[in-house]
């Protein structure tokens, strides 16, 4: 399928043609305007063998070069031709419904947001949230670790946000700025080991539970126990997989275990020892960078 477009002022005439357009189409077509001054082909020149040279610019003629008399029966001057491409077809998006938490919320193209979320149904993806649906849904829960649901148009590579809704599941700006970084750390670690649009159910009620759990409990160490847990889920478990267990004491191996083990919500068995929970950390960055091969950025968030 091919258009020519004729332009005219704010005139506008379109011949919808099927394989080739006839030259007494296109005469005709012509013939309804007021002098066009723009030609739009999307079909090859050959279409309309003989007009090729109806569209040599012409400045002082009172008509354009090679136009029969009865085309354009009013002096004008044609100025410019363009040729075409036809678009390839758009792929027809995915309507899809989803929940999910906020990760990272950045600045888009024309005021708008990109998106990072973990979601119940697709896992991590990116989607773009255009400054109209901001304008009509608001920017109140767009921080990270923020539960929306909302609708998406998912394309192969991208998707765009219509509507949404949410609530906060804690406040992280309410936080020093120590344990802010912690929770950074679990942020870039999910970012860091999960593939885009793979389902986790694991991985989503970790988050899920550790930002419920955070309004109650010890945030850094809510964090540091959901780090675990997300490594765990990600086939990396650090309690399994200690490479030299002389690197860890056998007071912090204890601790990790309990971390693992931990059941969202409960009280903490034991105390936490300042010197074993260092200790603990430290190896956790050392585990990330040998075993999974990730150097993070906020490495240290936890001394």
């Amino acid at each position: 399928m091919s258009w020519c477009c004729l332009i005219s002022g704010d005139e506008r005439s379109a011949i919808k043609i099927e394989g080739y357009a006839r030259n007494d189409d296109a005469r005709e077509a012509l013939s309804k305007l007021h002098g066009a001054s723009i030609f739009l082909c999307a079909a090859p020149p050959f279409l309309i063998p003989h007009l090729s040279k109806a569209f040599i610019p012409d400045h002082g003629t009172t008509r354009p070069v090679g136009f029969p008399r009865t085309l354009n029966p009013e002096p004008r001057t044609i100025t410019r031709i363009y040729y075409v491409k036809e678009h390839p077809t758009m792929p027809t998006p995915q309507i899809r419904n989803l929940e999910g938490i906020v990760l990272r919320a950045s600045k888009g193209g024309e005021g708008g947001r990109s998106l990072s979320l973990f979601t119940r149904e697709m896992g991590l993806i990116h989607l773009t949230l255009p400054r109209a649906v901001i304008n009509r849904c608001g920017t109140g829960i767009l921080l990270s670790f923020a539960c929306v649901r909302l609708s998406a148009a998912i394309y192969p590579e991208y998707g765009v946000i219509s509507q949404y809704e949410g609530r906060l599941l804690f406040d992280m700006m309410k936080l020093s700025y120590e344990d802010m970084t912690c929770w950074y750390y679990v942020i870039e670690l999910v970012l860091a080991l999960y593939p885009v649009g793979q389902k986790e159910d694991e991985a989503y009620d970790v988050l899920m539970a550790a930002a419920r759990t955070a309004e109650e409990r010890n945030p850094r160490v809510i964090a540091f126990i959901a780090s675990i847990k997300l490594l765990a889920a990600a086939g990396y478990d650090p309690t399994e997989a200690i490479e030299d267990p002389a690197a860890l004491s056998e007071g912090a191996r204890g601790l990790l275990c309990r971390f693992r083990g931990y059941r969202w919500g409960s009280p903490f068995e034991g105390s936490i020892s300042r010197a074993l929970f260092t200790e603990c950390a430290r190896y956790l960055d050392h585990f990330l960078l040998s075993v999974c091969d990730t150097e993070m950025k906020t490495a240290g968030a936890f001394l």
